[in-house]
């Protein structure tokens, strides 16, 4: 950030009245969007709405969530670990065989290449700036499909209660970036896709470049993030199931059908191909397939619990019940309506539907309790809900008498009510954390004397290996990491994968002879604490390297920095 800008924040930021006077203000002008004249030119489709809608929506978000995106440090270790992915990603060229992601594939960490692309550092701030604009991307997705569905001037208000879920959230866990925006973003916009290249009253293809955008699409969701393949599984069967019925000739469907799945099969050969073209595919196999499938099967919670873990995730996570749980009534009150509504409308809410019920399953699956997984029922809850809502808002005009539009204006009062109203009652009530943080640091990542010395060593082109679960000293020292992990969580942690991440570690570690070695084991350090336990010295091979080719250069703050012999000047 500028000089300039950072005193004009410090400005809004120092008196609560100032942010929220503009933050709310910013609210107020986007819906005005929602009431603007569809304007023509020259014959082509309306371009004055939708052009603003789009452009009030990123400064809302913005207006509402740059305290948190400026708060310059880490908030999820996930976080960081992204951004080191990235780092390295930028430094090398290369995912496949110099990053492992655990449960993110790359394009988890593919948008955080920009900044690093465009010369500007890679920290929190560029991180929590690429996750808002991956947000409104979803959003605007969401927003395309319902104008698809019920036009222009329905779609944004039946967005409106996923916009306020994704701008008012202030809980930290949806404040950092994580795995899941991308995910949401390619779902969203994947559904868009499917939506608009098939006619919505018969299923007849009408843009087939745009159904193989949607198999392409489909195929890569789940390396961005392995726990959404269920996602693509429900997109897919649904993408073949509208093809296979829409009642053209058999050839007609046979290409379509082929076009689609043609799309996802290209999408799988590419990924191959990279992988292949750069020997990761015995890493791919061991890390992102193997070890996923022992990570899912470990849970830390029994089945039995998932409705009781899912209750607390959701009760534990600032806002979110605002949004959850009058979702949840409106859609129970729009399934009320199923019978009254036109087979067209029943297809696609099939679609949402499996959506919506696949999401819960995604969320309580890893039987773990991490709030940032509920940010993936964001999308699937307001589409269901906000076609079912669309729909019965669309039934009850049709061959209605007058002097009943009564029925259309309830719909849309039970929308706004419970899908908006909740939400803007919480977001009133509640204060906003990252105020006084700004002030104090004014977007600044406070010092850190690990990363002091750490830059002390440090040149242009290093590299560095960190064995414990700090993946936040790439991000304070702008360092790729050197083996595939920027954590070595799998490397301490018993497991039965563990021997070969291990064994990983050490070789990448003996080849790639990084300038700079961290120890984060010790007091005050994330996940592992005791150095007799988990320190380097555990595994003797390791330990035998680090005294062969490292010097101690200080031993501060519960973490150890070894800096590499050739380097050393005492």
């Amino acid at each position: 950030m500028t000089p300039r800008l950072t005193d004009i924040l410090v400005w809004l930021a120092s008196r609560d009245a100032r942010f929220w006077t503009v933050a709310w203000s910013l609210f107020g002008l986007h819906l005005l969007t929602g009431v603007l004249p569809l304007r023509r030119t020259r014959g082509r489709r309306p371009w004055l709405q939708p052009t603003a809608y789009a452009a009030t929506l990123l400064l809302l978000l913005l207006g509402f969530r740059w305290p948190g995106a400026t708060r310059n440090e880490e908030l999820n270790p996930d976080e960081s670990q992204l951004i080191a992915s990235a780092l390295t990603m930028a430094a090398t060229g290369d995912y496949w065989g110099r990053v492992d992601g655990a449960t993110t594939g790359p394009l988890a960490p593919l948008p955080l290449v920009l900044p690093r692309l465009l010369g500007l550092p890679l920290d929190y701030v560029a991180a929590r700036l690429v996750q808002i604009l991956l947000l409104w991307g979803a959003i605007l997705c969401v927003w395309r499909i319902f104008a698809r569905c019920f036009g222009e001037r329905a779609a944004p208000w039946l967005t409106l209660p996923l916009t306020c879920a994704i701008a008012f959230t202030q809980y930290w866990d949806f404040v950092s970036f994580s795995s899941e925006q991308a995910s949401l973003l390619l779902t969203a916009l994947t559904v868009w896709l499917l939506c608009t290249a098939l006619d919505p009253a018969t299923g007849v293809v009408t843009a087939p470049r745009r159904l193989a955008a949607a198999g392409f699409l489909t195929g890569l969701l789940p390396f961005s993030k392995l726990q959404v393949a269920p996602f693509a599984a429900v997109i897919g069967v649904t993408g073949l199931a509208w093809v296979a019925a829409n009642g053209t000739a058999v050839r007609a469907r046979l290409r379509a059908a082929g076009i689609f799945a043609g799309g996802a099969a290209a999408a799988l050969l590419v990924i191959v191909l990279t992988m292949l073209a750069r020997g990761g595919w015995n890493d791919f196999v061991e890390s992102y397939v193997l070890t996923n499938l022992w990570y899912a099967a470990a849970r830390t919670n029994p089945w039995r619990d998932s409705p009781a873990v899912l209750h607390f995730l959701v009760n534990d996570s600032w806002g979110f019940p605002y949004f959850y749980y009058p979702c949840w009534l409106l859609i129970a009150l729009g399934l009320a309506g199923w019978p009254a509504l036109p087979p067209e409308r029943r297809r696609i809410l099939v679609l949402t539907g499996a959506l919506f019920c696949v999401a819960f399953g995604i969320v309580v699956a890893p039987g773990r309790s991490s709030q940032h997984y509920l940010q993936l029922l964001w999308l699937p809850m307001t589409l269901h809900a906000g076609m079912l809502a669309g729909a019965l808002a669309e039934a009850s005009r049709v061959g209605s008498r007058p002097g009943r539009g009564w029925r259309t204006g309830l719909v849309w009062l039970a929308w706004i009510g419970l899908g908006v109203a909740p939400q803007l009652y919480y977001r009133t009530h509640d204060w906003n954390p990252y105020l006084a943080p700004f002030c104090e640091n004014r977007g600044r990542m406070p010092g850190n004397p690990v990363a002091e010395l750490v830059r002390q060593w440090a040149r242009p082109g290093d590299t560095m290996a960190v064995w414990g679960w700090a993946p936040r000293f790439h991000v304070l020292t702008q360092l790729p990491h050197a083996t595939s992990e920027s954590n070595a969580e799998r490397q301490i942690s018993p497991g039965p994968r563990r021997p070969y991440f291990r064994a990983r570690f050490l070789r990448e570690l003996r080849a790639r002879s990084p300038a700079i070695f961290l120890d984060a084991v010790g007091p005050g350090n994330f996940g592992y604490h005791e150095r007799s336990v988990d320190g380097h010295e555990v595994l003797p091979e390791l330990r035998d390297l680090v005294a062969a080719r490292y010097v101690l250069a200080g031993d501060l703050a519960g973490t150890r920095v070894y800096v590499r012999r050739d380097r050393w000047r005492p």
